[in-house]
């Protein structure tokens, strides 16, 4: 007599809960989100550009554009940043002859200034950039090969704000020993590989 009192108990709670289940699967469901759109975006420079600034002491500088790679979320390009400092505008064939910024300054090990930037960081930033004209560049990078000591973000005042600390940092400190051309980052080798 107790096993059918109890089955007849489970009986009732089980019918409850399916009844409860049947209610919820026969209400309407409110729609579903939209998914959000990917927004694939074009890196600001093409490959090869030379683009100039200028520093708040009336010369000016410039980068070197070593890579672009369109049609991703980032719309990244990956930039040098040269020691140009001069009165004049820079001419194709300074930026040729540059050497590439390499940070001394306290707590930077003498690394080169070459970083990945993202579109996203030019279209907030206020600097005035101009293009002087455009280097072939024979040497491909990748942005996922995370063993270059390439930096990543940033946005394009930084240009101008490293290139004035090195160059304060070297009045008063040595130079740093590490020379890196830009000839180097964009031309291959006789045998093909990266100079």
């Amino acid at each position: 007599m107790a096993t059918t009192w109890c089955r007849r108990k489970r009986n009732k709670k089980r019918k409850l809960v399916l009844e409860k289940f049947l209610k919820e699967i026969s209400s309407e469901k409110p729609k579903a989100k939209p998914r959000k759109k990917k927004i694939i975006r074009q890196p600001i420079f093409e490959k090869g550009d030379c683009i100039t600034f200028q520093f708040d002491n009336g010369n000016y500088g410039g980068v070197v554009v070593l890579e672009a790679i369109k049609d991703t979320e980032l719309g990244m390009n990956l930039i040098a940043t040269t020691r140009i400092n001069q009165q004049n505008k820079p001419s194709l064939e300074d930026f040729t002859n540059s050497n590439v910024l390499v940070k001394s300054f306290p707590n930077w090990k003498e690394q080169r200034d070459i970083r990945w930037y993202y579109a996203q960081s030019f279209n907030k930033e206020n600097i005035n950039l101009a293009k002087i004209g455009t280097l072939e560049v024979q040497i491909d990078y990748d942005p996922k090969d995370y063993k270059s000591d390439f930096m990543y973000g940033g946005s394009a005042g930084s240009f101008k704000l490293l290139v004035t600390r090195q160059l304060e940092y070297e009045k008063t400190n040595n130079n740093p020993v590490k020379i890196v051309t830009l000839k180097e980052l964009i031309r291959r080798t006789k045998d093909g590989s990266k100079s």
